[in-house]
């Protein structure tokens, strides 16, 4: 919740709580500001994303409700790669600057490099 401004989405692995939240967006001056999380948990977040239908409906519907809007992850992984894609195969005008080239070294997955 501390970086970037207002009007945003927080989608973590478990809900933050209600208070803690609350307070955040208070003591922030935040007036529109959104948590929402999988329903079923899973240490990896994209994925649960990927897979809960209800949250990528809300997530897709956030993102045409808003064209252009920006995307940043805690983490660039594979597995965000994985949604970003995704959620470009569905036509949804969003951007992305973190994002390194699919084939980059920091984002291949299962391999060791030295």
């Amino acid at each position: 919740m501390l970086w970037e401004k207002d009007d945003k989405v927080i989608i973590t692995p478990f809900p933050i709580s209600a208070l803690l939240f609350k307070n955040n967006v208070n003591a922030l001056g935040f007036k529109n500001c959104l948590n929402l999380f999988p329903s079923k948990v899973d240490i990896n977040l994209s994925e649960a994303i990927i897979k809960d239908k209800i949250l990528f409906k809300k997530l897709s519907d956030i993102i045409k409700a808003n064209p252009g809007v920006r995307i940043s992850p805690y983490a660039v992984t594979p597995y965000f790669i994985k949604l970003i894609e995704f959620l470009k195969q569905r036509n949804l005008d969003f951007i992305v600057e973190e994002r390194p080239y699919k084939d980059s070294d920091w984002t291949k997955i299962g391999r060791a490099h030295v």
